[in-house]
């Protein structure tokens, strides 16, 4: 069966948000600062009104790892989840494409993400490079920084 990623309100995502990556929070504690940031875009894949996957992106640098590129079309791939029963059916694929789409669209040049280690060779996939040593969220586990240019 097909689905189709469209734009959401960011309230959309915080239930798979807080399903996926966040079960240690209530629903009311994973929204992120930057949902209602100028230019955010949240993104749903959706087929029959069931949300498969969900993902956040807004304009922000880097801040555990400074690169000698221009930050300032640099943009963050936040809180990308697919539920359990939709993996390795592409949603995260049509996902990261909606997000280089709205980054492309709003003048970035570069995506970074904080990694949980276990999705490091899906970013790989997506052409995503690892950068810097990997550090523990607490209660979330390990991660590492990674990104990728846009074209």
């Amino acid at each position: 069966m097909t689905f189709v990623v469209q734009a959401v309100d960011p309230a959309v995502v915080y239930p798979v948000r807080q399903q996926v990556l966040r079960t240690h929070q209530t629903l009311d504690q994973v929204a992120f600062p930057e949902d209602g940031a100028a230019g955010a875009g949240h993104f749903a894949a959706v087929r029959d009104g069931e949300i498969l996957g969900v993902v956040t992106v807004f304009r922000q640098r880097p801040a555990r790892w400074q690169p000698a590129e221009d930050q300032e079309d640099w943009w963050r791939l936040r809180g990308m989840a697919t539920v359990a029963s939709s993996r390795r059916e592409g949603v995260g694929r049509a996902l990261v494409a909606a997000v280089i789409a709205h980054v492309v669209a709003h003048g970035g040049t570069r995506l970074w993400c904080h990694a949980r280690l276990a999705a490091v060779p899906f970013y790989q996939a997506m052409e995503f490079a690892t950068v810097g040593e990997q550090w523990v969220e607490p209660v979330v586990g390990p991660h590492v920084v990674m990104w990728r240019p846009i074209p």
